[in-house]
């Protein structure tokens, strides 16, 4: 099979060009109507099948190719399976699409374009699919790392659920093909892209003025610890999953640990957490495989943070570097290494992440509440999730992604007077 070209759920191949575009197009127009013919309860159980066969298939292949564990991957898919249940999606659609008022009608694109990031790939999959399961077809474009995958969840959606498999279609083509990338971006009513800061500005200048565009760009999220209750064995191991699961690369993933405490306590905790909570979550999600820049740049932030912080190593590999004091919410080199910071407390907190502003996305917490003053406060840096540690990676179907939600910034308001 081609490299390069569109590749449908419904098993065509089309190559590069206006003919294969042509193609695209009407397949989706094709697609649109047949979704509309389906009843929302047979579309709710084509997803809800197509969950569970991508929860019994085989990601061992994939995973290497998308840079995590297979044990990962199969975690993440395991993910879908639970939150993709018919009571789950008939409460993510009443959110995103209301239609109970009479004078107002959401009304959806008929064609979506979308662009996915690699970093996720089950949270790929399933912003490909919630557009599907509300009637739109999707013509998406995978990051490369992430296009193997895609090919293969092909194969399984036609298998599982083959009256939603005509919907999607992938156009796979070089990042450096803009001819390529203009003419599918013109092919959608709408242009969703999941990207870094760079990729979205690219995708956002070929949108044309009638088009919807809706960004999903660059997040950084956090964790706290307070100290009511003190850090027990079960709060540092739902911390250790939150570092361990897609090894520190999504948007939900933790960036750095504040606690509650002096520098004595984050160098106790860093220790707790390297030498006792980490090491069977290790064991269950090796850390995935990472190319030679990836390591150059993670050996280099390490040694960089020696000058101030002290180094934990978990038998796994994941480092924990103790500060004694608290610096501003930034990125790390990701590939578990986690910053801790103490803080005096919560308000002593607020000013760090605030520093992210306007990419903060969650806050995992144990042991705090914040106060509607202080919730106030983090939203305007973009805080959008806040969620108890252990539960940072595994969001609710219901979850308004980056704060807007995935079908709501697709929807044109329509007054029926």
């Amino acid at each position: 099979m081609d490299v390069t070209g569109f590749f449908s759920g419904a098993g065509w191949h089309a190559p590069l060009g206006e003919a294969g575009l042509a193609q695209a197009v009407q397949a989706m127009y094709q697609a649109r109507l047949a979704l509309a013919a389906m009843d929302i309860e047979a579309r709710l159980a084509a997803m809800t099948q197509l969950a569970a066969g991508l929860g019994a298939s085989d990601w061992a292949a994939g995973a290497e190719a998308c840079g995590c564990s297979a044990a990962t991957l199969a975690f993440g898919f395991g993910e879908l399976e639970r939150c993709w249940q018919p009571d789950a999606m008939r409460r993510f659609l009443a959110t995103e699409l209301p239609q109970e008022h009479p004078h107002w009608r959401p009304l959806l694109p008929q064609r979506l374009a979308m662009v996915l990031a690699a970093t996720v790939p089950p949270a790929g999959i399933q912003a490909t699919m919630l557009p599907v399961m509300a009637g739109v077809p999707v013509l998406v474009r995978a990051a490369a790392r992430l296009q193997p995958l895609m090919r293969a969840f092909l194969e399984v959606l036609a298998r599982c659920a083959p009256a939603l498999a005509p919907a999607v279609i992938l156009a796979h083509f070089p990042s450096s093909d803009l001819d390529s990338a203009a003419a599918m971006a013109a092919a959608g009513d709408a242009i969703v892209v999941h990207g870094s800061a760079r990729a979205v500005a690219q995708w956002q200048r070929l949108a044309r003025p009638h088009q919807i565009f809706v960004p999903y760009g660059h997040r950084i999220s956090a964790a706290y610890l307070g100290a009511d209750p003190e850090p027990t064995p079960a709060i540092l191991s739902d911390l250790a999953l939150d570092l361990c699961l897609w090894d520190q690369y999504g948007c939900l993933s933790p960036q750095a640990l504040y606690l509650q405490g002096d520098a004595k306590d984050a160098a106790e905790v860093a220790r707790q957490l390297a030498h006792h909570a980490l090491p069977p979550l290790e064991a269950r999600f090796p850390l995935g495989p990472l190319d030679a820049a990836a390591r150059a740049h993670r050996r280099s932030y390490i040694q960089n943070a020696l000058l101030d912080a002290h180094a934990f190593t978990a038998p796994g590999g994941a480092t924990i570097l103790a500060y004694p004091s608290a610096q501003p919410l930034t990125p790390s080199c990701g590939a578990r290494v986690l910053p801790v910071y103490p803080v005096a407390d919560l308000d002593d907190l607020i000013p760090h992440l605030s520093a992210a502003a306007p990419h903060l996305q969650c806050l995992g917490m144990a042991g705090a509440t914040l106060t509607p003053q202080r919730l106030a406060t983090l939203t305007l840096a973009g805080l959008n999730r806040v969620c108890p540690l252990g539960h940072m990676q595994r969001p609710p179907l219901s979850w308004r992604h980056d704060g807007i939600g995935t079908l709501a910034p697709l929807v044109r308001w329509v007054s029926l007077a």
